[in-house]
Protein backbone atom coordinates (compact mmCIF):
# COMPACT_ATOMS: atom_id res chain seq x y z
CA UNK A 1 0.00 0.00 0.00
CA UNK A 2 3.11 2.75 1.02
CA UNK A 3 4.14 1.90 -2.50
CA UNK A 4 0.67 3.73 -4.33
CA UNK A 5 1.79 7.05 -2.34
CA UNK A 6 3.68 9.37 -4.35
CA UNK A 7 7.07 10.55 -3.46
CA UNK A 8 7.18 14.43 -2.39
CA UNK A 9 8.85 16.63 -5.02
CA UNK A 10 12.58 17.61 -4.08
CA UNK A 11 12.87 20.63 -3.21
CA UNK A 12 15.19 22.62 -5.39
CA UNK A 13 19.27 22.70 -3.51
CA UNK A 14 21.62 25.60 -4.44
CA UNK A 15 24.26 24.01 -5.97
CA UNK A 16 27.69 24.64 -7.65
CA UNK A 17 28.63 24.68 -11.25
CA UNK A 18 30.28 21.13 -10.82
CA UNK A 19 27.97 19.90 -8.63
CA UNK A 20 24.84 17.60 -10.10
CA UNK A 21 21.91 15.75 -7.85
CA UNK A 22 21.39 12.32 -7.85
CA UNK A 23 18.97 10.48 -10.43
CA UNK A 24 15.53 11.16 -9.64
CA UNK A 25 14.93 7.38 -10.57
CA UNK A 26 17.15 6.02 -7.89
CA UNK A 27 15.24 7.02 -5.12
CA UNK A 28 11.32 6.73 -7.15
CA UNK A 29 9.37 3.46 -5.95
CA UNK A 30 7.78 0.84 -8.12
CA UNK A 31 5.04 2.85 -9.12
CA UNK A 32 6.70 5.82 -10.03
CA UNK A 33 9.25 3.95 -12.47
CA UNK A 34 6.25 2.06 -13.93
CA UNK A 35 4.70 5.52 -14.51
CA UNK A 36 7.64 7.72 -14.95
CA UNK A 37 6.16 9.75 -12.54
CA UNK A 38 9.81 10.75 -11.56
CA UNK A 39 10.47 12.64 -14.64
CA UNK A 40 7.72 15.17 -13.56
CA UNK A 41 9.67 17.48 -12.70
CA UNK A 42 12.06 17.84 -15.46
CA UNK A 43 9.02 18.08 -17.55
CA UNK A 44 7.48 20.76 -15.87
CA UNK A 45 10.53 23.05 -15.42
CA UNK A 46 11.17 22.06 -19.24
CA UNK A 47 7.48 23.06 -19.77
CA UNK A 48 8.00 26.73 -18.01
CA UNK A 49 11.20 27.65 -19.13
CA UNK A 50 14.05 26.07 -21.68
CA UNK A 51 16.08 23.12 -20.27
CA UNK A 52 19.87 23.80 -19.39
CA UNK A 53 22.76 21.74 -18.53
CA UNK A 54 22.36 23.06 -14.80
CA UNK A 55 18.80 21.43 -14.76
CA UNK A 56 19.95 17.83 -15.60
CA UNK A 57 20.61 15.44 -13.15
CA UNK A 58 23.39 12.96 -13.33
CA UNK A 59 22.55 9.66 -14.69
CA UNK A 60 21.88 6.08 -12.67
CA UNK A 61 25.30 4.42 -13.01
CA UNK A 62 23.60 1.35 -14.83
CA UNK A 63 22.85 3.93 -17.81
CA UNK A 64 26.22 5.36 -17.87
CA UNK A 65 28.17 4.53 -21.17
CA UNK A 66 30.97 3.01 -19.45
CA UNK A 67 28.49 0.04 -18.43
CA UNK A 68 26.27 0.28 -21.40
CA UNK A 69 29.42 0.16 -23.80
CA UNK A 70 30.91 -2.89 -22.06
CA UNK A 71 27.54 -4.88 -21.76
CA UNK A 72 26.64 -3.75 -25.92
CA UNK A 73 30.24 -5.05 -26.73
CA UNK A 74 29.73 -8.06 -25.18
CA UNK A 75 26.74 -8.83 -26.32
CA UNK A 76 27.68 -7.99 -29.97
CA UNK A 77 30.78 -10.23 -30.00
CA UNK A 78 28.59 -12.87 -29.34
CA UNK A 79 26.01 -11.83 -31.92
CA UNK A 80 28.91 -12.16 -34.51
CA UNK A 81 30.40 -15.32 -32.80
CA UNK A 82 27.18 -16.92 -33.77
CA UNK A 83 27.09 -15.63 -37.52
CA UNK A 84 30.45 -16.30 -37.85
CA UNK A 85 29.10 -19.94 -36.92
CA UNK A 86 25.97 -19.95 -38.98
CA UNK A 87 28.11 -18.74 -42.43
CA UNK A 88 30.40 -21.21 -41.75
CA UNK A 89 27.44 -24.23 -41.57
CA UNK A 90 26.14 -22.28 -44.63
CA UNK A 91 22.75 -21.34 -43.51
CA UNK A 92 23.94 -17.89 -44.37
CA UNK A 93 22.60 -15.25 -41.38
CA UNK A 94 23.80 -11.76 -40.57
CA UNK A 95 24.49 -10.50 -37.24
CA UNK A 96 21.90 -8.59 -35.98
CA UNK A 97 22.53 -5.33 -33.85
CA UNK A 98 18.58 -5.73 -32.72
CA UNK A 99 19.56 -9.15 -30.90
CA UNK A 100 22.41 -7.04 -29.34
CA UNK A 101 20.19 -5.05 -28.19
CA UNK A 102 17.91 -7.47 -26.49
CA UNK A 103 20.38 -10.00 -24.83
CA UNK A 104 20.56 -9.20 -21.16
Amino acid sequence: VLVLIPEPLPTPVHRGEDERRACPEERASFLSRLTWWWMNGLVWRGWRKVLEDSDLTDLNEVDKSQKVAAIFNKNWKQELHKAWYKICTEEGRSPSVCMTYLTP
